[in-house]
């Protein structure tokens, strides 16, 4: 009889598992960066542009940031297309999700829509090299610079 009750437990809790996931939609990839690094206070603000894939209702977006250094206080969303048709209802921190949210958009369109999404985050530094040439009469000049971008946020961003 536990055998049986076991292999019933085996069967059920996958589907008990995809039923709490309904609905669900974790963020996709990102479309631009933009990253403005301030280099004395070890602060860097990202703005990311991401493309989500709207239904008519209530939707829900999983964000995940584990293992990076993101100020989970200073993560915000905003919609870039169509805003007075999507708002941002809220925000729900899942219990034993650690470095999750979930947000919750109404949108009034279906389809694909940009959307911002924006927060604080450390372990970024920037440095620069420059080299000028004057040309040999020493009138104009030209200049040539490079900058790295060192990255210990644990996030990788694309180049």
């Amino acid at each position: 009889m536990r055998l049986l009750h076991f292999m019933l437990l085996a069967f059920l809790f996958p589907i008990l598992q995809l039923n709490a996931a309904v609905g669900l939609v974790t963020v996709p990839e990102r479309d631009v960066v933009r990253m403005t690094i301030y280099n004395a206070v070890d602060l860097t603000l990202i703005q990311e542009a991401r493309t989500l894939i709207l239904k008519k209702g209530l939707n829900r977006i999983q964000y995940q940031w584990a293992g990076t250094l993101i100020d989970a206080t200073s993560v915000e969303l905003r919609a870039l297309d169509q805003a007075e048709k999507i708002e941002v209802l809220g925000v729900v921190y899942p219990p034993n999700a650690p470095a999750t949210l979930i947000w919750e958009i109404e949108s009034q369109v279906e389809g694909a829509a940009k959307f911002e999404i924006s927060y604080f985050t450390s372990g970024l530094s920037w440095g620069a090299d420059y080299v000028l040439r004057a040309a040999p009469d020493e009138r104009t000049a030209e200049l040539d610079g490079w900058v790295s971008v060192t990255n210990n946020s644990g996030e990788n961003y694309p180049k």
